[in-house]
């Protein structure tokens, strides 16, 4: 069933109405946002719009964040906020026996609450979409609001999207990559301060305590603000961003809480704890991502129309392989082997290496040799086995 959304504007007030919406199957789930109050979901109710019933949720006072990052760029923690506020819609919707396949997943539908400094969602009864698809374009939707100027938001955008490319993914694996390249970054402000007392790590907890002087001068370092008002409050003579609230990343029993450091970010947050996740260094890659502007990114693109498959190494060298836990990008192929190949990086040049595949790798239709390094460039067709890519910078 395809539910027709239309944004209205009444005075000062602000409306989402969706059509097309009863039938007999829905009832259940009409009443049940109807008559309870679900965080994440948009309130909601049944009103007569020319002789027909529609399903209107109010959005006055919120911001789509469609909207909200035209002008303000989108960060990295901002990115882990918005995953974390998707898995706490999703835990909700299953406690009133409802569907996350009935949720519109897209930017110009997802709303940012400053009251409550939280994202909320629009439900469509009966919308019956696939959610992991509808989360691969909100991720795809997302790269083109991230400042791209910034380092750590760079690699967990590109980095979220990647994963959204598998055939299955969770959201706990979207937000473990988030907070994990995010602790990698607060561990490396920290070197340097000097640290008068090591942090204490609780093991299984995933939490390291730090000592509030550590905190106010890391925090003291990385904060920012700048306030930002959208096209809607334009309009309405609002004004977004006075207060200095922060958006805050809200404890979740997986993954815990960090402050907000951007100098691009309205919402910091002065909290007293910034919580992080252990995270293990990898000492055999080079990160990539050491100077944005000397280089474009490298991506590769299936070349079919579907263009499920978009890859975006960020660090070298970037394996792909059928095998998931063996790689940094899986490809779900019987043609596939389990480490296929290697994109690396040499004074700024991309290159293609092959690890040994049974099935080969071909560039411009030239098989190329068992661990032999080719250079691939815009425009090149890199084939694996059967899966052919477009390079892209």
């Amino acid at each position: 069933m395809n539910c027709e959304i239309e944004k209205r504007k009444e005075g000062s007030k602000r409306y989402l109405c969706i059509k097309n919406f009863i039938t007999e199957e829905n009832e259940f789930r009409i009443q049940m946002i109807l008559n309870n109050n679900i965080k994440k979901i948009l309130p909601t109710k049944i009103s007569m719009i020319n002789n027909k019933k529609e399903l209107v949720c109010e959005t006055t006072g919120l911001v789509a964040i469609g909207s909200m990052y035209d002008r303000k760029r989108m960060t990295a923690r901002e990115l882990v906020t918005l995953a974390q506020n998707i898995k706490k819609l999703m835990e909700e919707l299953h406690k009133y026996l409802l569907n996350v396949e009935d949720i519109v997943f897209e930017a110009d539908y997802i709303y940012y609450s400053k009251a409550k400094k939280e994202y909320v969602f629009c439900y469509c009864p009966g919308l019956g979409a696939d959610y992991q698809l509808g989360l691969k374009e909100l991720f795809n939707q997302i790269l083109d609001y991230v400042d791209h100027n910034d380092k750590e938001t760079v690699e967990v955008a590109y980095g979220m999207q990647n994963i959204t490319t598998q055939v299955e993914f969770t959201i706990e694996e979207i937000i473990e990559y988030g907070v994990t390249v995010i602790n990698k970054s607060i561990i490396e402000d920290e070197k340097d301060f000097p640290i008068e007392d090591e942090p204490t790590l609780i093991e299984g907890a995933q939490i390291v305590e730090e000592k509030t002087n550590i905190l106010k001068r890391l925090w003291d370092k990385i904060r920012g603000n700048k306030d930002y008002v959208t096209k809607d409050e334009l309009e309405d003579g609002l004004e977004l961003g006075g207060d200095n609230q922060g958006t805050v990343i809200e404890p979740d029993e997986d993954f815990e809480t960090f402050d907000n450091k951007s100098d691009y970010d309205s919402f910091g947050n002065e909290n007293e704890n910034m919580d992080r996740l252990d995270v293990d260094e990898d000492e055999d890659k080079t990160m990539l991502l050491t100077g944005l502007d000397c280089f474009s990114l490298i991506k590769l693109k299936s070349v079919n129309d579907d263009g499920d498959i978009l890859i975006v190494p960020l660090s070298f060298p970037y394996s792909i392989g059928k095998k998931k836990t063996a790689n940094d990008y899986s490809i779900d192929s019987p043609a596939i082997s389990r480490k296929h190949a290697n994109i690396c990086m040499e004074d700024n040049n991309y290159f293609i290496e092959d690890l040994k595949s049974t099935n080969g790798t071909y560039v411009n239709g030239v098989r190329i040799k068992p661990m032999e390094k080719i250079e691939i460039k815009e425009g090149d067709i890199v084939k694996l086995a059967d899966v052919e890519l477009e390079v892209m910078c």
